[in-house]
């Protein structure tokens, strides 16, 4: 693999296969080639996970050993999974904690960026996704994109920045099959495309999405990337998911649309795309806030209500943000008030898939350690 541009913090070896003792090894970080002894024997799955601070690659091999013969394998690995990395919007500040206890705590504020930021509101975060090698990439809500190498990078840079006129982006997407960052702008009818095998900062390729004849009215809260490049939007404006392919000519990019039981949100949506199926966060359905659809945009099931205040699994303030996107479960940002004390409410929340299993929360209300300032039921 290309060597991740933030420092590794550790790499393991597992091998397993029928009829032998799973074998795990701690490789050492200086080493250039690693010799294992492996039982002889079909199947014999080869496992290397690498670790920077903040996420985790992961490649597989399966192949066949014969006895008393040396084989070489190739493991390529690619990006797996994430820490838990929130925009913690109005606190100013990008939170990492590894697990839905809090573990490992861990912040990065204006000051620390080395961005020459002089003033808390430069930056506020809304949205993070990651490129192919690993990098944090920042949604700032105040101008442009951001990018760190992880969560202790104290040398970041601007790979997105307005020149007079802020770009105030709201959303991002990454295509990691593609190489391409995709952004919207709040109150905005274009979706922005820049080149992330090219070097920054980057002249954005607008794609004026009102061109197309499906859409009226354009104001995407969320955005979303397939493993193949489609894009999905969440467009509060029209109240619709959109399934948009940005290769097709203009007037022809619409690929699938969705507008049944998305109620009115007028605080805003988001879409992810997982594991071969898009999942939508509604403050206001009628039926359930998390909902689950395959790639064509056809609905599979939804579970989860809106509670004033939530008292179980399954309630929500008002979901609005999925974060930590690339990890097995979903996490979504959940704030509100308190219907008593009138009393902001900030938490996480995850689950494991479409139906709400595994359910757990995380956090409150709040400027210090375990706690989060989320603008999103004040509207996006």
């Amino acid at each position: 693999m290309k060597q991740p541009t933030a420092a590794l913090t550790s790499i393991a070896l597992i091998v397993s296969g029928p009829d032998m003792s799973t074998i795990a090894k701690t490789v050492d970080l200086q080493t250039s080639e690693l010799t294992v002894e492996v039982p002889a024997g079909s199947a014999r799955t080869f496992t290397l996970l690498i670790n920077t601070f903040s996420v985790t690659f992961k490649g597989q091999t399966t192949v066949d050993l014969k006895p008393g013969e040396e084989a070489v394998v190739d493991i390529t690995p690619t990006l797996e999974s994430t820490q838990i990395i929130i925009p913690d919007s109005d606190n100013y500040r990008v939170v990492q904690i590894s697990d839905m206890d809090g573990t490992g705590w861990t912040e990065i504020d204006y000051s620390q960026l080395g961005l020459g930021m002089v003033n808390y509101s430069e930056f506020n975060p809304y949205d993070i996704d990651f490129d192919k090698e690993g990098r944090i990439y920042v949604a700032n809500n105040s101008d442009g994109v951001i990018r760190l190498d992880d969560i202790n990078d104290t040398s970041a840079e601007w790979v997105v920045k307005g020149a007079g006129a802020p770009y105030y982006v709201n959303a991002i997407a990454i295509d990691r099959e593609h190489n391409f960052l995709y952004f919207t702008i709040r109150y905005n009818q274009n979706v922005y495309q820049a080149d992330l095998s090219k070097t920054p900062p980057w002249i954005p390729v607008l794609f004026d999405v009102i061109l197309e004849p499906e859409i009226t009215s354009f104001d995407a809260s969320g955005i979303a990337a397939d493993a193949q490049g489609f894009l999905y939007f969440a467009n509060i404006s029209s109240y619709q998911i959109i399934k948009y392919d940005p290769d097709a000519a203009a007037g022809s990019r619409v690929v699938a649309i969705y507008n049944t039981d998305l109620g009115f949100p007028w605080d805003g949506m988001d879409v992810v795309a997982k594991d071969g199926y898009v999942y939508v966060v509604d403050h206001d359905s009628p039926t359930h806030v998390i909902q689950q659809f395959d790639q064509n945009l056809n609905f599979i099931q939804g579970f989860g209500s809106v509670k004033d205040p939530p008292q179980q699994a399954g309630e929500f303030w008002s979901p609005y943000r999925f974060v930590a996107i690339l990890n097995k479960k979903l996490y979504v940002l959940d704030d509100g008030t308190d219907p008593i004390t009138y009393n902001p409410m900030s938490r996480i929340v995850s689950f494991g898939n479409g139906s709400g299993e595994g359910w757990e929360t995380y956090g409150k209300y709040g400027s210090g350690i375990g706690e989060f300032d989320f603008p999103f039921s004040s509207g996006y």
